[in-house]
């Protein structure tokens, strides 16, 4: 169940390769050899060189990163990314600007192939096809290096290390160089929430990797509920509404799909059967299996990129007023301009207990 959770509460290195030219002494001319003497070069020497050759130029490639970590906005990019008067006075008008800046949403019907459930019960996958070359992106790379770092089950400590933390500071990194990111900053900072970048960026670890207690150890955290998933003590899945891990966990084979649920809302799923919401998105409505703990109904937005998923819970946590006042949980305003809204919960004020779009 999606409220099954209701607790009650950059740095951006540039890459260059620079050639430093020194200011040498010429060398001597070589003596000279008369033609009959010409030293021959041993055959082993040749080989040994261009090994070399090649080691350092595979050295090189490895060295380069599969996709060049993307350059701080320009202050032209930045006034585009500014909010407009009409988006400061309605925040639906802000998920909606968040959506359009979602470039790196993968296409349905292209990109992604999913199951049709048809009268004859659930089919044995939900992705009949992913394009995976857009895994490349920097975001969606360091947020799979995050999916391994979490013990599945409540009740037992996290284990911490700094490998995790940079781990975590890198996909930081990477979503906050997004116009996605860029756009949310200008909006909080417009609304009095954050004074920079700097200052989101702690707001951001706070409310998503800092661990706290749903038993009687630190044994989850906003991150690990919502796009990684949880065992309870009962034996049911809570939260993972990311639908790049379950796509990675079924294409694993540790993941089992049960079937669409039904919906209420007409735009996602109507009679058992996934609709597409957008041309270019879908919410769905999934029962599935993970490590043969069940997860009853979970609400995915299929397609969308790691920096979309969290910037509109991000949004709907800081600008709920549940989250100033650290009470009880409180959802996002329902966005009647748009077919779907975030639903949030604190927990206890000391970060996101869950967070899905329906």
């Amino acid at each position: 169940n999606n409220n099954n959770n209701t607790s009650t509460s950059s740095t951006i290195l540039h890459h260059h390769h620079h050639c430093h030219h020194l200011n040498l002494p010429p060398l001597p001319p070589p003596p000279s050899v008369s033609p009959s003497h010409t030293p021959m070069v041993r055959p082993e020497v040749v080989v040994a060189g261009l090994a070399l050759c090649l080691y350092l130029y595979n050295a090189w490639r490895v060295s380069e990163p599969s996709e060049p970590l993307a350059a701080s906005p320009t202050p032209d990019a930045v006034s585009e990314l500014q909010p407009t008067p009409e988006e400061l006075a309605d925040v639906s008008k802000v998920y909606a600007r968040l959506w359009q800046l979602d470039t790196h949403r993968l296409v349905l019907g292209s990109d992604i192939r999913m199951a049709r459930q048809g009268k004859s019960g659930a089919p044995s996958r939900l992705f009949e096809h992913v394009n995976e070359t857009h895994f490349d992106r920097a975001t969606v790379q360091t947020f799979r290096r995050l999916l391994d770092n979490y013990t599945r089950k409540l009740g037992v400590m996290e284990a911490f290390s700094k490998s995790r933390e940079d781990e975590e500071n890198a996909f930081l990194d990477a979503v906050l160089n997004t116009p996605v990111f860029e756009y949310l900053l200008q909006y909080l900072r417009a609304a009095g929430i954050v004074k920079d970048r700097s200052h989101l960026r702690q707001r951001l670890r706070a409310i998503w990797f800092e661990p706290y207690s749903r038993s009687d150890m630190l044994d989850s955290s906003g991150f690990e509920h919502v796009f990684v998933g949880e065992e309870d003590k009962r034996g049911s899945i809570n939260g993972m509404h990311s639908w790049i891990q379950i796509y990675l966990e079924e294409k694993a084979g540790r993941l089992r799909f049960e079937g669409y649920a039904p919906s209420q809302d007409p735009t996602a799923l109507r009679h058992g059967r996934l609709e597409y919401a957008h041309s270019r998105g879908a919410l769905a409505a999934v029962r599935f299996s993970w490590h043969s703990a069940r997860k009853p109904v979970s609400s995915l937005f299929v397609g969308v990129s790691p920096e979309f998923d969290l910037a509109v819970c991000s949004l709907a946590y800081l600008t709920s007023s549940n989250s100033h006042s650290k009470s009880s949980s409180s959802s996002s305003p329902k966005h009647r301009k748009e077919p779907w809204r975030v639903v949030v919960h604190s927990f206890r004020g000391a970060g996101i207990s869950t967070c899905y779009v329906t």
